[in-house]
Parts: structure tokens; C-alpha cells; sequence
């Protein structure tokens, strides 16, 4: 029961880490782009 519990998780720290990492690569282009359109 609480390896389950563990499991499920890390399993979710891990979707959420992933998800947040794509999360900074969509800011970091964004920013690049309107850096671009501004200079």
C-alpha cells in the first residue's frame, strides 16, 4: 500500500517536473521572439 502510494508519486512529481520544464522552454522562446520583433 505505501509503495503504491510512493510510486503514484513520484510518478506525478515526475509528469509535473516535465511539464514545467516544457513550461520554461515555451517562456524562454517566447521571450527570444518578442526580443527579436522589438530590435
Amino acid at each position: 500500500m505505501l509503495l503504491g502510494s510512493m510510486k503514484i508519486i513520484l510518478e506525478n512529481k515526475r509528469s509535473v517536473l516535465q511539464k514545467y520544464s516544457g513550461f520554461q522552454k515555451l517562456s524562454q522562446v517566447g521571450k527570444s521572439r518578442l526580443f527579436r520583433e522589438r530590435f
